[in-house]
């Protein structure tokens, strides 16, 4: 059936028009006509005229066939968008379920840290979005968590089951075991400046050295200190006699510069005369990396070494490296120096080691490495060594000198009485106290005593747990889990120090603290891995602020406020603000 020619089709006659279930179309080359169900064979053209090709069970639909090879082309790169879309899908889950599998929580640490009571924790992050980690709020916070949960408490750092103890019937068995002697990963920030010597290492190697070392402060080694306490304390006092009606000063560097000198003297055998000006760029790079990295431990994106070194920390630590590492290099030459141009000791009192018993620190270390003692065998060896007791033998000594006159500047009846029992015994402008002097003062033994628990030089300590240990609280601590001792909330605990944040040296009357459990008050920590100099700083401090307190009446300005910062040694936020008058 014709329904018209091309021409008239082309000069404006209406488009193909559906009849039912038949169709026509167009008879020329850019336009066909097909149906859904239909080959190309049932096509047909003819020039100059439309025909009905047939009948169709649905409606033709017409198409350009050009358009139809895009048409295919778009359809394909849909598929392919597609594809690749579901390719990355599978890969993006199976990277997260990979990172998943790398950082999920351990199942004991899970399992028993459910158990223990904390905080709400979140999916990966743990509480390190909900609890401040730095600073007083830090404080603050787990002062309150500890009101909260217990003296016994749980958190997560990612995946890390955090436990945090306050109750001393726990911190007892955890710190008297022998096997449980591993510091935390966190301490190796420190490895850079002080290696792995006594204060980082852990297993055979501490054992090792623990014992070599251990011979270094008996007692009549200490004996012999006195003598070096005494003679610069002296030179402390003509230093700061300066000072009298000067009006307020930050003491700090006058005490680091005494205590680094006498760390110098008596541990390594020589002098730096570092109060008399020399070596100012060690002390100040001490203060600089305790910072640095109390930062770097306060802060949890600090912790892996990329950040570190992306946030350009890393270069200034490397730089203050540098600076101490020079300097003990060169007490340990000036030591290895004089000791050869020494004639042997007399003393020949046999400690184990083949060495003799009054050998003092640097000097033991020496005389190992030439009896090639395996503890220990390089110059390496020696010098972590001497890098952890000169940082720990000043620093942690000069906050506890200048928290006691901080302490007796706000308490003048507390410094009244001490200078009451300090006077009885020494005689104005002659008090270089003995070592049975140091033993026998009681009061002032309460006063340091009461200093280092407001105070104490070393905040908190941790440990890695290396098996699981049921304590006597019921819960279970498994192995791998951070342990942290807050010590400096310890010592505030309401329970065993009534009015924890008032200076009161009477809470170490002998019957009261008879009466209080005995690992509620750690300012050198406990156990095996005790602080192993803590006589000699208790001699030096009580040294110290018999010379200042004889001497100088200690004050403060109206309203002074002792503010505190915990980096790696507790130190006062705005400086050791005192003003001296003198007693003569």
């Amino acid at each position: 059936m014709i329904f018209g020619s091309t021409k008239n089709y082309l000069e404006g006659k209406e488009a193909v028009p559906k009849f039912g279930n038949k169709a026509t179309a167009p008879s020329f080359q850019q336009w066909i006509s097909r149906s859904p169900c239909e080959d190309d064979e049932n096509r047909s053209q003819e020039s100059g005229s439309l025909e009905v090709l047939a009948e169709f069970k649905e409606p033709v639909e017409v198409h350009s066939r050009e358009n139809q090879k895009s048409i295919r082309w778009r359809s394909s790169y849909v598929k392919r968008q597609k594809a690749i879309m579901i390719i990355e899908i599978v890969l993006i889950a199976i990277g997260l379920l990979v990172i998943w599998w790398a950082i999920r929580p351990d199942a004991d640490a899970v399992k028993y840290g459910s158990r223990i009571p904390g905080p709400t924790s979140y999916p990966i992050v743990g509480n390190l979005l909900n609890i401040p980690l730095t600073g007083t709020e830090a404080l603050k916070a787990l002062a309150e968590m500890f009101k909260t949960h217990g003296g016994t408490f749980r958190m997560w750092m990612g995946n890390l089951l955090v436990v945090a103890m306050n109750d001393p019937n726990d911190i007892e068995v955890l710190v008297k075991s022998n096997k449980l002697i591993e510091k935390t990963k966190f301490y190796n920030f420190l490895s850079p400046w002080l290696g792995f010597g006594l204060l980082i290492s852990g297993g055979d190697k501490w054992r090792g050295r623990r014992k070599a070392i251990s011979p270094t402060f008996h007692f009549k080694i200490l004996d012999n200190f006195i003598e070096v306490f005494n003679r610069n304390g002296n030179i402390l006092v003509e230093r700061l006699s300066s000072k009298v009606n000067q009006g307020t000063f930050d003491v700090l560097p006058y005490i680091t510069a005494y205590t680094l000198d006498v760390i110098c003297e008596t541990a390594m055998g020589t002098s730096i005369e570092a109060q008399s000006g020399n070596n100012k760029d060690y002390q100040d790079a001490v203060r600089e990396i305790s910072k640095l990295l109390g930062k770097r431990f306060n802060t949890p994106i600090l912790h892996p070494n990329l950040t570190w070194y992306l946030s350009g920390m890393k270069t200034k630590e490397d730089e203050l490296v540098k600076i101490l590492k020079h300097h003990t290099l060169k007490v340990i030459k000036s030591k290895a120096t004089t000791q050869k141009s020494e004639s042997p000791g007399t003393e020949h009192d046999e400690n184990g080691l083949g060495i003799k018993k009054k050998t003092a620190f640097l000097e033991l270390l020496l005389e190992m490495k030439r009896n090639l003692n395996p503890v220990f065998q390089t110059d390496e060896d020696i010098q972590e060594e001497v890098d952890t007791f000169m940082f720990e033998g000043h620093d942690t000594t000069t906050s506890g000198i200048c928290f006691a006159l901080d302490l007796l500047a706000l308490n003048p009846d507390c410094q009244e009485k001490l200078y009451e029992e300090l006077s009885a015994k020494f005689e104005k402008g002659n008090c270089n106290p003995t070592m049975d002097d140091l033993n026998n003062l009681k009061y002032l033994d309460m006063v340091i005593k009461e200093t280092l628990r407001i105070c104490p030089s070393v905040p908190s300590i941790a440990r890695q747990m290396t098996e699981s240990l049921e304590l006597p609280s019921g819960y279970t601590i498994p192995n791998g889990t951070f342990v942290m001792i807050n010590i400096y909330l310890m010592h505030r605990n309401e329970k065993y120090f009534p009015n924890p944040e008032v200076f009161n040296p009477d809470n170490f009357l002998p019957e009261v603290a008879a009466n209080r459990h005995p690992f509620a008050y750690l300012p050198f920590s406990a156990g095996p891995r005790n602080c192993i100099g803590q006589k000699f700083a208790l001699y030096e401090l009580k040294s110290t602020i018999i010379k200042l307190v004889t001497h100088f009446k200690i004050e403060c300005d109206p309203g002074y406020q002792l503010v505190t910062d915990s980096n790696l040694v507790l130190q006062a936020r705005d400086g050791h603000m005192i003003k001296l008058t003198s007693r003569k």
